[in-house]
């Protein structure tokens, strides 16, 4: 049987497994993401991963016979958005969907002048405001569009993710009330998801029901400032957009009216009683379920026929041995310096040592996960002290790692290159190779 049939078994065994994960995990970080477009005036294509969407496509004769089995390529918010209206709606609509559009379509009109002003506290030459507007430095705007999602993914815990993004702000210099907000905003959301039953939120055996006869209903939520409030709410879009004493800092938030249990910030969608910035979240989680049976085929991808026959011929295990190649000599290197060096150590920190210098390569180069982008941007002294506290926390020595990364700095940077070069260059190869076939 071949490595494909048995991922495509892997695959149907897993399905409804990874359907549910897509579910409740697709809508609580996509939600995250409406809370932050509003909060910080930010473009949805900039949001990771409210922004990631495939399309799937078969191969050409020739680019088959080099190997491409599937054709996977990234597409962009507003075609997404064109898409979502044009199959869901039957409503033609320009491929943009920026922060305009996003208030246009989702909030309602009364609304809408209280979401504009929010933009202009950031610089836009020749309409922002002297004196009243600031400019986002590239690390804190990652941190907000990408990272402190990846973080909270990576760290699903209050006190663990409390103490990633408290060091992130402290290396980077983004500002408390920044940090404050996001983190209070995802500790709100991740809480109604468990807590209370949200319909068109929540899945079905997760949340727990409301008290009878309220037309409210709290959550427990810990903040940043370990402080631990009962926050009621009518309508989930008061802890989502609104705000909320306590857990919104100044600045954030949208000021909701009293009364709000019978008014709703957001446009219903035509004929659907769901928001729309929902139902569009609802079609994208759908569209990733979709996908997945692709997984198989996508793992055997850019390998011939007679390179699945014969490992020997095969490019791509090639491939695969040479970075596993450079991995080996890494953590044959980390174990001469404990040796020479005389340092007892039992395996277990011995291996973390090895981790920690693998993620000093792996960290700048990762190609294939969202949220890593800030790690590019971060100068080398910075993610260096950012790279010595995250491993000290695990309990390493902050000497050794000093004297680790002075070592290997050199060896760090060269792999850096060569191991993102050699990820890349098969990819080129046989798309070139196919297009000489034509």
């Amino acid at each position: 049987m071949s490595a494909v049939d048995v991922n495509m078994q892997r695959v149907y065994d897993t399905e409804d497994l990874f359907g549910y994960d897509a579910t409740l995990y697709g809508q609580l970080f996509m939600n995250f993401n409406v809370s932050t477009i509003l909060d910080f005036a930010m473009n949805p294509y900039e949001l990771e991963p409210f922004n990631i969407d495939f399309e799937v496509e078969l191969p050409t004769v020739e680019e088959w016979l080099q190997g491409i089995k599937i054709k996977i390529k990234k597409i962009d918010m507003g075609k997404q958005w064109q898409l979502f209206n044009k199959e869901v709606y039957g409503i033609d609509v320009p491929p943009i969907f920026d922060y305009d559009t996003f208030v246009k379509e989702c909030i309602k009109p009364e609304y809408q002048p209280q979401a504009l002003m929010q933009k202009y506290k950031k610089l836009i030459v020749g309409e922002s405001f002297f004196g009243l507007a600031f400019v986002d430095p590239v690390l804190i705007r990652e941190f907000i569009r990408s990272t402190s999602f990846r973080l909270f993914l990576n760290r699903m815990d209050y006190e663990r993710y409390k103490r990633i993004v408290d060091d992130f702000a402290k290396k980077t210099g983004i500002d408390r009330s920044i940090v404050e907000g996001i983190f209070n905003r995802i500790m709100s959301q991740m809480n109604i998801i468990f807590q209370n039953l949200v319909l068109g939120f929540n899945i079905l055996g997760v949340s727990r029901l409301s008290p009878k006869a309220s037309p409210e209903t709290k959550v427990r939520v810990p903040t940043y400032r370990r402080i631990v409030y009962d926050v009621k709410y009518h309508k989930l879009s008061e802890p989502q957009i609104g705000f909320i004493l306590g857990l919104t800092p100044l600045g954030q938030g949208l000021l909701l009216p009293k009364g709000f249990y019978y008014r709703i910030p957001f446009h219903y969608s035509p004929e659907y009683w769901t928001p729309k910035f929902l139902h569009f979240v609802h079609w994208k989680i759908q569209r990733l379920k979709s996908r997945y049976r692709h997984t198989a085929i996508a793992f055997a991808n850019y390998q011939r026929v007679e390179e699945m026959m014969d490992f020997h011929k095969n490019e791509r295990a090639d491939q695969w041995f040479t970075l596993y190649g450079y991995r080996e000599h890494i953590e044959h290197l980390v174990d001469t310096y404990f040796d020479r060096k005389g340092i007892v150590i039992d395996n277990f920190k011995r291996n973390l040592y090895k981790r920690a210098i693998l993620m000093l390569i792996g960290y700048k180069k990762k190609r294939h996960h969202w949220g890593y982008e800030i790690f590019n941007y971060m100068d080398e002294e910075t993610f260096k002290e950012w790279w010595i506290t995250y491993w000290t926390r695990q309990g390493l020595d902050e000497t050794i790692l000093r004297d680790l990364y002075q070592r290997f700095e050199r060896v760090v940077k060269i792999a850096r290159e060569q191991t993102k070069e050699i990820g890349e260059r098969l990819k080129k190869i046989r798309y070139r190779l196919a297009s000489y076939m034509k």
